[in-house]
């Protein structure tokens, strides 16, 4: 008589979001160097609020051998429905100077600080403070500014988070989210 033993691993869940733009608001300091004339170097320090207004989500689950869907869910959440997210950003960006008008491009070192999330479906609400998984991001940004005589610039920019932040629900599916950022900003120099 033979009794096997086997072990079913049922698939893969992955979740992926429809989201909105949320705005927020950033605040820090900055020290740039001029390496010539025309070529400049700044670094910072900003804490940034980031995050997205949730439109939908979906989650599917396939099995891990072929590949096979086994189960897709798609849900529409209520107006209210957001992920807030704290970050403290060290951009590093080299700059071009024309006549005042500066394209930059750089690199981005972010640390999470805090996140929530608020999900409202129909009949339902949760509401979320997690601890973080991951809180390091690295990402690539490109952007560009002005600078008026007076000191007075204003300048905006883009961040492409190049690291996977995630977070685990009760079920152990991974919620993948990366960064976007498009800030706009206001600033003097001294």
């Amino acid at each position: 008589m033979d009794v096997p033993a086997m072990v079913e691993a049922r698939g893969i869940r992955e979740t992926t979001f429809n989201t909105k733009m949320r705005a927020g608001f950033h605040i820090g300091a900055f020290a740039e160097m001029g390496l010539s004339d025309t070529w400049f170097v700044e670094a910072s320090v900003a804490y940034s609020f980031q995050g997205a207004n949730l439109k939908s989500g979906e989650t599917i689950t396939t099995r891990i051998a072929t590949g096979a869907v086994i189960e897709q869910e798609k849900v529409d959440f209520l107006s209210g429905s957001y992920t807030k997210v704290g970050m403290l950003n060290i951009p590093v960006w080299v700059k071009y100077d024309i006549a005042g008008f500066r394209p930059k491009a750089g690199f981005n070192l972010g640390f999470m600080t805090d996140i929530e999330t608020k999900a409202k479906i129909e009949g339902e609400e949760d509401s979320i403070t997690k601890g973080k998984d991951k809180n390091f991001d690295f990402g690539l940004g490109i952007g560009a500014e002005y600078n008026l005589p007076m000191g007075l610039f204003f300048d905006a920019t883009f961040n492409l988070g190049l690291t996977k932040l995630s977070q685990k629900d009760e079920e152990g599916s991974e919620l993948t989210y990366k960064n976007r950022v498009f800030q706009i900003g206001v600033g003097y120099k001294f």
